[in-house]
């Protein structure tokens, strides 16, 4: 990320905000419990111009805030999100869990279908695209990341679920779908 920054900053094509990052989880405010790639491998390009790093709060709440809690390390900032319980069963562990996972993972036979997983998952993703959408600004860039968030909004940006920002947002918004697609027949190892 950074070097392709870099390229572009320098011929000057483009300005380069901050790097927002938006995945289900975040890593810890304090920065004391950084592991993993996805946090290894972008702590440097979100230091580079005060990026932020959107993600889900550990705890569940029955009345959950209507603004990111935000965390302010040297580094980067944390912006969190709160969930109420049902609703985060329903997107995570349903939606995306047994629905999404399996479909990108080639395990069609471990699928489990609820309606109201879908309406979760949906729900989730409008009250983080509102929360993002004051958030930004025209020339941050925006990763989406991993199936959890990009299926649902991946194709049309964030932006359509929040119409106070949407037709003026003028930043990029990219997504990571790492999860290969199997041919039917192929079993992994």
């Amino acid at each position: 990320m950074a070097g392709f920054a870099a390229r572009f900053i320098q011929a000057g094509s483009i300005s380069v905000g901050r790097l927002i990052v938006i995945s289900n989880r975040a890593p810890s405010v304090d920065g004391s419990g950084d592991s993993g790639g996805l946090v290894v491998a972008l702590k440097d390009a979100l230091a580079q111009n005060g990026g932020l790093w959107i993600g889900c709060v550990p705890e569940r709440t029955d009345s959950p805030s209507e603004a990111l809690a935000m965390h302010h390390r040297p580094d980067f900032s944390i912006g969190l999100f709160e969930l109420e319980p049902q609703l985060y069963r329903d997107y995570y562990l349903g939606y995306s869990n047994s629905v999404l996972w399996p479909a990108l993972h080639g395990r069609v036979d471990l699928i489990d279908v609820k309606p109201r997983y879908a309406a979760a998952y949906r729900e989730v993703a409008r009250r983080i695209a509102g929360l993002v959408a004051d958030t930004v600004r025209d020339d941050d860039l925006i990763w989406v990341h991993d199936y959890q968030r990009c299926c649902h909004v991946w194709m049309a940006p964030v932006w359509q679920y929040d119409f106070r920002r949407c037709l003026s947002f003028a930043g990029r918004v990219q997504s990571c779908l790492r999860p290969v697609f199997a041919a039917p027949n192929d079993r992994w190892p």
